[in-house]
């Protein structure tokens, strides 16, 4: 957010500018070509025409409880704050001294055994403090899910799909952390094989452990 408020401001400065320098242009002021003409287009404002909007809902039975909302036109308990600008996200937080930002490492392959994760070139930035993953934790702190917790945080050993977070970095900054993420070396052994139907999963036998298979009717 504070790097759009940023971007914000100069490009409102360089619009003004543009508009100004137009109409000195204009006025022979200043000569008919001062301002390049592929910038120029950029003093013009857009105008967006007003928004029409309809909400569609079913209507309910009279009788139905006070404390059933299921079918009613309810507004979302945030909706007024989102709508106003009074709703703070985690962005609108001040920092603290001290505080990290974290730049996940992802993984590039969807079936692949991790071979080799190397964060040295990360780690050697400057301001670029910490690279965590699977062997930082314990197997059991590494598990994680709603209800049954057959996911991790890390991928240990092996990733099942691209964008599988293989690690994070922590540094000064969200831009740096971002950076150093990139920097992280990570070898593959891709597997095989490829597997993208049912057909092909009961082929090759490739099950989640601990589930079911069978479903007995009766």
């Amino acid at each position: 957010m504070i790097a759009y408020r940023r971007a914000l401001v100069v490009s409102l400065f360089f619009k003004s500018y543009l508009s100004i320098s137009r109409k000195l242009c204009d006025a022979g002021i200043m000569p008919p070509n001062a301002v390049p003409k592929d910038e120029i287009s950029g003093a013009d404002g857009f105008h967006t025409p007003a928004l029409r909007s309809a909400q569609l809902f079913e209507r309910v039975s009279s009788d139905q409880p006070s404390y059933d909302p299921v079918g009613k036109p309810k507004v979302h308990a945030a909706a007024l704050k989102q709508a106003t600008g009074e709703a703070i996200y985690t962005d609108d937080i001040p920092r603290m001294d001290g505080e990290l930002y974290l730049g996940f490492v992802l993984s590039t392959k969807a079936k692949a055994k991790l071979t080799k994760v190397d964060a040295s070139e990360a780690l050697a930035l400057e301001g670029v403090h910490y690279f965590f993953s699977a062997k930082d934790i314990t197997e059991h702190e590494n598990e994680v899910g709603p209800v049954f917790h057959d996911e991790h945080v890390f991928a240990a050993g092996e990733v099942h799909c691209i964008g599988q977070i293989i690690g994070a970095i922590a540094a000064d900054n969200q831009t740096l952390a971002q950076r150093a993420a990139r920097l992280v070396r990570v070898e593959y052994e891709e597997r095989t094989p490829v597997i993208v139907t049912i057909e092909q999963a009961i082929e090759h036998k490739s099950y989640f452990p601990d589930y079911p298979r069978y479903i007995n009717k009766g």
